[in-house]
């Protein structure tokens, strides 16, 4: 079958796209692991392998834990035994799985695209800018979930076009089944689809036949959250939770800076993305055409409603909590692209000028990650430690996978549950002297914080340090209780 114009096109930004990210993966491990990466992918990595080695999620492989998003992690686990104690692997085979991701993501866009009917470059350019643009490559390049839910969400969005024409139910019903096991949160973004549906005058009993599947499992992992850990929430969301009642949070300007957050260029307000935004509201705005509209409001409603969700009960978030908001401003960004090309008609161009001065912006805000010198770090900071004591961290992803001769305890309670009853009753130094912990390596700004609000413990002495990018990383070791 030969392809047309369009088709060949799309098929070169694939390619394209998921070549940029193989070169980008691998780069030498310095300068990979200096801007991509982060400590969270390694909580994942190590889960992984411990669940291949011991058959249950452990991040220590002692403690079990449930501190995990459940697909992402699942999509993992094949690849456990070959990342366990390995930082490379790990941030290789998470980084590849990611790609593989992103590229089908970038799929479905231009098949949603299609299915609204849409401007026909519509597609194209939202696909590319998705793969290109270097804020969404570093947020998926964290090695969490997000990739994974740029997929989800847009294949949410084909089935409920595929639920209003009353086709494949089956495979939407699936599809709603893996959307809520990417992030529990997200089964917000299905009742808010089922609301939308109904303005809409979808068909019910469609709807409710659809929903049954996604809503057993949703309670089926809440039921089994609460039968092993006394919890219906992830220990992950519930440390959070407990650790943001010392935060002081502008709960509106955290809001607002959700969206900033989406107009970056990788690590600073990108002017490329703001003015394509406005070009593009304008575009939708005066254009006046009613589905344009409505998928532009859902979009803002749903991003509003889920960049509030974490403020609201951690009082903070993640980049890669936001997939919603990036996703509204490639569909601005494309209408602005568009808008342009009523005047100038040379898509190709344009797009590849978009994504010049992209990266170009990107370049002179590119985060700058610590986790090379981190492996260094904490290797050097383990032959202080005398043989047979446990060594405990608060930011523990990169230090667990570093730290090969002694046992790493997570004990910001991200990924270990029974450390969470310690921090609500303020007394961790009963948990440190339980597990014999007399030694935590974590930047000394954590260290401060979680001591100081959660312990009776005043003083400690610095055994070793190091001066990061941003902040000084420590070896401490603490007192006895009995001291």
């Amino acid at each position: 079958m030969k392809l047309t114009l369009n088709q060949k096109i799309f098929w070169s930004i694939l390619v394209l796209g998921f070549i940029l990210r193989i070169c980008i993966i691998f780069l030498p491990l310095d300068i990979l692991f200096s801007r991509w990466g982060s400590d969270d992918l390694f909580y994942y990595s190590q889960i992984a392998g411990n669940f291949a080695e011991n058959g249950f999620f452990s991040f220590d492989g002692v403690i079990p834990t449930n501190g995990f998003q459940p697909l992402f992690e699942f999509l993992l686990v094949p690849f456990g035994s070959l990342m366990k104690d390995n930082v490379t692997a790990s941030l290789i085979i998470v980084l590849l799985i990611v790609s593989v991701l992103s590229v089908v993501a970038a799929m479905q866009i231009k098949k949603l695209s299609d299915e609204l009917k849409l401007d026909e470059r519509f597609g194209l350019l939202a696909s590319a800018l998705f793969l290109f643009h270097p804020k969404i490559l570093s947020v998926t390049f964290n090695g969490t979930e997000a990739a994974l839910s740029f997929l989800m969400i847009v294949l949410s969005f084909r089935a409920f076009l595929w639920i209003k024409n009353g086709t494949r139910l089956v495979i939407s019903s699936l599809i709603f089944v893996g959307l809520v096991l990417t992030r529990l949160d997200f089964s917000i973004i299905l009742f808010l689809l089922f609301i939308f549906g109904m303005i809409q005058r979808h068909n019910f009993w469609q709807w409710f036949k659809v929903l049954i599947l996604p809503t057993l499992f949703f309670i089926s992992w809440l039921a089994i959250n609460f039968y092993y850990f006394d919890s219906i929430l992830p220990s992950s969301g519930s440390a959070k939770s407990i650790h943001f009642q010392y935060y002081e949070v502008n709960y509106f300007n955290s809001w607002l800076s959700t969206f900033s957050t989406a107009m970056m260029s990788e690590s600073s307000w990108s002017f490329i993305i703001l003015l394509f935004s406005i070009l593009g509201l304008a575009q939708i705005t005066f254009n006046r055409k009613k589905p344009e509209i409505q998928i532009a409001i859902f979009l803002f409603i749903l991003s509003a409603i889920i960049g509030i969700l974490p403020i609201i009960s951690m009082g903070a978030f993640r980049d890669w909590y936001l997939v919603p908001h990036f996703i509204f401003i490639i569909y601005l960004i494309t209408h602005g692209i568009l808008f342009i090309l009523k005047k100038f008609n040379r898509p190709t161009l344009i797009l590849s000028l978009i994504i010049i001065g992209l990266w170009t912006e990107a370049h002179f805000s590119q985060r700058k990650n610590d986790g090379y010198k981190l492996t260094s770090v904490f290797s050097e900071f383990e032959e202080f430690v005398p043989e047979g004591k446990n060594i405990a961290a608060f930011n523990s992803g990169i230090a667990g996978c570093v730290i090969q001769n002694h046992r790493l305890i997570n004990i910001d309670g991200v990924v270990n549950n029974e450390i969470l009853p310690y921090f609500k009753g303020k007394n961790l130094e009963d948990y440190f002297e339980q597990n014999n912990i007399e030694y935590i390596v974590d930047y000394e700004v954590s260290i401060d914080f979680f001591l100081n609000n959660f312990s009776d413990i005043s003083r400690y002495e610095v055994i070793k340090s190091s001066e990061l990018t941003q902040q000084r990383m420590v070896l401490i070791q603490i007192p006895n209780k009995n001291d």
